[in-house]
């Protein structure tokens, strides 16, 4: 799956009438400027399935179904992203050409999911963990690729991001340089906690960060503490508190809430 160019998704929202495409799927009928029909995706027997023309767009007000032309095709014939532009290229003579990058075209289908959640009012949570055969194990946790990861995920429309606390380790050897030269500061964590919420639209979104592996007490406080101070907006440690007994858990959970107020 690869990525298809901003030009040729556009060029395809602007020629999809959104009202035709659902028509076929669904009878709709006029309701000032919308349009109005039983929806596809779940049974009901009055109409709450709502499509407007001007904005090109729908939203079910049964099921919280919504997004766009893409959208729709994806989730009614069960497409991926590029599948559906495929699609709907052929349909208004568009055609679609893609790159041969398999993870840009994973940020198309997410950037069309995002548009599905937000026009249902839904916030929209990225767990951006860096992988894979490009960077090394020690890389998925590096402080530039995990700043970078998490500006991604802010580019791609994420409200809520959840990164791994970043290491001092710098994978790429042109980011060391960058971060050498403008003596970007990295040596603890908080340093590198706020780096990485920088990196997220500057605090514009907000950052949680993955507790690990079971640890002793005071070591996941000292990093909760580290959070924080960095501007942090939490932390997930599901695991860290599920391996403790109940009485133990609630201790330790009391405890963290006490540094976050």
């Amino acid at each position: 799956m690869g990525r298809i160019p901003d030009e040729t998704i556009q060029a395809i929202r602007d020629r999809v009438d959104l009202v035709e495409l659902i028509g076929r799927y669904v009878a709709l009928k006029s309701a000032g400027r919308n349009h109005k029909g039983l929806c596809p995706f779940h049974e009901e027997k009055t109409p709450s399935f709502n499509v407007n023309a001007d904005r090109q767009i729908f939203h079910c007000f049964g099921c919280d179904a919504g997004g766009n032309a893409f959208t729709f095709l994806m989730r009614h014939e069960n497409l991926t992203f590029p599948e559906a532009a495929r699609e709907l290229g052929r349909q208004v003579g568009v055609e679609v050409q893609e790159s041969d990058s398999r993870e840009t075209g994973l940020y198309e289908q997410l950037r069309e999911l995002t548009l599905e959640a937000k026009s249902a009012g839904l916030g929209v949570v990225v767990w951006s963990y860096p992988r894979g055969s490009g960077i090394s194990k020690d890389g998925e946790t590096a402080i530039d690729v995990c700043a970078y990861a998490a500006q991604i995920a802010a580019q791609l429309g994420a409200h809520f991001i959840k990164v791994k606390p970043p290491s001092d380790h710098i994978e790429q050897d042109a980011a060391r340089k960058v971060y050498e030269g403008e003596q970007v500061p990295i040596a603890t964590l908080t340093e590198r906690v706020r780096h990485v919420v920088q990196s997220s639209f500057d605090g514009r979104r907000i950052v949680i960060f993955s507790g690990g592996g079971k640890a002793d007490d005071e070591a996941v406080f000292e990093q909760v503490t580290a959070i924080r101070d960095g501007g942090g907006f939490g932390s997930i440690i599901g695991r860290n508190s599920f391996q403790r007994s109940k009485e133990d858990a609630l201790k330790f959970l009391s405890r963290i809430m006490d540094i976050y107020k």
